[in-house]
């Protein structure tokens, strides 16, 4: 496991007042070749100067809800610990899940399959706050298929009014600054007094 920090300088605080800072981790699903930025990982408000704090560790959990932007993740099952060249599955009910081991499944990648209608997978990952969830299923899953995921090392923070921590973002993940983690372990940006942002310095 290795710990992760991102510290945030804002500049000018007041030209952010009613905004939260959001955090977003990419995901990469086996059907697209895009990052996928779409569940609020970590969230704080306006201030001169945020920190946050995580570890890669990964769980996974399942909903019957439908992606909706807005809307607040919401897990019918309960979070199972998850690690690469793993499958998560949900078979015979809503209240039957089990994770195992499968080497062919590609590295720094696992999978979600199911054996309900309708479900779609939550993956959470751990943060000062716990286990915090970043990625839910654009589309549920049919009965008795199965998707894998790949958790990228890139993140993006945006301003938002009306999305915080565990919320779903859709379009406008988008406009986010992208920070890539690849063989980092912490970053200091600045959102500076003109709305840009930069960053000031990588620690490996």
């Amino acid at each position: 496991m290795v710990d992760y920090t991102l510290s945030v300088t804002v500049e000018d605080v007041e030209s952010v007042t009613g905004y939260n800072l959001c955090l977003l981790k990419a995901m990469q699903a086996a059907d697209s070749d895009n990052d996928i930025y779409n569940v609020v990982f970590e969230s704080s408000g306006p201030n001169d100067k945020i920190v946050f704090n995580w570890t890669d560790e990964y769980k996974i959990c399942c909903s019957p809800n439908r992606f909706k932007n807005a809307e607040t993740v919401q897990a019918t099952t309960g979070k199972l610990a998850i690690s690469f060249k793993q499958r998560f599955s949900i078979m015979g009910g809503w209240d039957t899940t089990t994770v195992e081991d499968d080497d062919k499944i590609e590295a720094e990648s696992f999978e979600f399959r199911s054996g309900v209608l309708g479900a779609s997978a939550i993956v959470s990952l751990r943060s000062s706050e716990g286990s915090s969830p970043f990625f839910q299923s654009p589309n549920p899953l049919l009965r008795g298929t199965t998707e894998s995921f790949t958790p990228k090392d890139k993140y993006k923070v945006l301003w938002s009014k009306k999305h915080k921590a565990g919320r779903m973002v859709g379009s406008e993940s988008e406009d986010g600054f992208e920070i890539d983690f690849t063989g980092k372990r912490s970053c200091q940006v600045v959102f500076t007094k003109d709305q840009s942002w930069n960053i000031v310095a990588y620690d490996s």
